[in-house]
């Protein structure tokens, strides 16, 4: 039912026997073509097999191609109108615009996709006459694009155009793109139209400097079905937060909020910790801020009134020991807390520098681990604590496990001291 082949050089050899076996393959639903290095063979004998499946829910096909004519191109394009389930697709062909718009015709006729992700060049179709069309028919939009390249206010424009009077968009993603100046008041106008109900947004690597993203929130106020909410390494400042809040006033139902890798500091974080209980939050990711003790700190009572937290991420902070003791009453009174993320933080430390005693450092690990019945994983990762130190808190951890029948889970100490470079994005269970 699913095959993944990306980041293998197939070719287009690859791809012509790929095609031929797939044809017996009648319950394929997930097909990943992504870097298979393919060209105009090997796309239209993939293409030629999905007419005749008709199978697809999602579908990858970009990176890096030889020449593809108009020709296979549009083969490509009766592949995706002879697949009716497709819910997901992503479609990056860097070639010239007019080959392009043949699959853009063919993007448009689908109907509610859950996700359309359009990556790479995107001029050449987010700013094509049928853009509109592609954009107001689907749930899910995602916007990739080169570090470099700029998205137009136009193609914003067009997207809040599709939307308006038939408005079916849910989720918003925009990866690794710069906005042109005028580009996030055509998004903030989206946001803030009254029949909007947008449910997730995504915003990764948006202007580096933060300039554009930190002025945003000052226009918009987010819809009352936001669901989840994901600023990653956009530049996002203290000053911005206070904006950010307060566009979040109405969103009650808000259970996912990440703004790690950005740049908030105490001011910014006391503005976060106002809010946080007035929202359904089951996840809270803040890791990568370096903000210190001062997080905690102002977190920790906050988080009580959160009764459906399930995971908080805190790492490269650079939290310490008296820090992270504060999340102790959190931890006791939380009923849904089952993943603690302090990984990359200062551990082997107190708040005045001074390094931590074996036994103190064991304590207080074995405080954080034990006074909150539910957690089921704990990151402790990149603390500079002892070798040592480490080998008697991971046997008190099995010993805990196998007598008390606690399903707790503890990452274990890799060698070397915290690393202010490293930027964990994901969970280690």
């Amino acid at each position: 039912t699913a095959l993944t082949l990306s980041l293998n050089p197939l070719g287009d050899e690859g791809l012509v026997s790929i095609g031929a076996a797939l044809k017996h393959h009648t319950n394929l639903q997930t097909l990943d073509l992504s870097w298979t290095l393919f060209g105009d063979r090997g796309l239209t004998a993939v293409a030629d097999t999905l007419q005749v499946l008709g199978t697809l829910t999602s579908f990858e096909i970009h990176g890096e191609t030889g020449y593809l004519s108009p020709e296979a191109l549009q083969q490509l394009a009766l592949a995706y109108k002879a697949n009716p389930k497709l819910r997901h697709t992503l479609f990056h062909l860097p070639r010239p615009e007019e080959c392009q718009a043949e699959v853009v015709s063919s993007l448009a006729s689908l109907q509610n996709l859950d996700i359309l992700q359009l990556a790479g060049s995107c001029r050449s179709y987010v700013d094509s006459e049928l853009a509109a069309e592609v954009l107001g028919n689907n749930k899910g939009i995602r916007i990739m694009a080169n570090g470099w390249e700029m998205v137009s206010k136009k193609a914003m424009k067009k997207l809040r155009e599709a939307q308006e009077g038939k408005p079916k968009l849910e989720k918003l993603m925009l990866f690794e793109c710069r906005l042109e100046e005028g580009a996030f008041d055509e998004i903030a106008r989206l946001v803030n139209h009254h029949e909007c109900r947008l449910t997730h947004l995504d915003i990764f690597g948006l202007d580096k400097d933060g300039a554009n993203i930190n002025q945003f929130w000052g226009d918009v106020i987010f819809p009352s079905t936001l669901e989840t909410l994901r600023i990653v390494a956009s530049g996002v400042a203290d000053e911005a937060t206070k904006g950010l809040c307060f566009a979040l006033a109405r969103c009650r139902s808000l259970s996912n909020l990440n703004l790690s890798k950005n740049r908030i500091g105490g001011s910014g974080i006391t503005e976060i910790a106002k809010s946080v209980a007035s929202f359904s939050l089951r996840e809270l990711d803040l890791s990568d801020n370096m903000t210190g003790d001062e997080m905690v700190r102002q977190l920790a009572r906050p988080l009580t009134f959160c009764d459906n937290i399930e995971k908080l991420d805190l790492s490269s902070n650079q939290i310490t020991l008296t820090g992270a003791l504060q999340l102790r009453h959190f931890l006791r009174t939380s009923r849904s807390m089952t993943t603690l993320n302090l990984s990359n933080n200062r551990l082997h430390m107190h708040s005045d520098e001074a390094e931590t005693l074996p036994n103190e450092a064991f304590d207080g690990l074995l405080t954080l681990c034990q006074v909150c019945h539910n957690l089921k994983h704990v990151d402790l990762e990149r603390n500079g604590l002892s070798p040592k130190l480490t080998e008697m808190f991971m046997k008190f951890v099995h010993t805990l496990q196998s007598e008390f029948a606690h399903d707790l889970e503890v990452q274990q100490e890799l060698a070397g001291p915290p690393c202010n470079k490293c930027n964990p994005m994901y969970w280690v269970y």
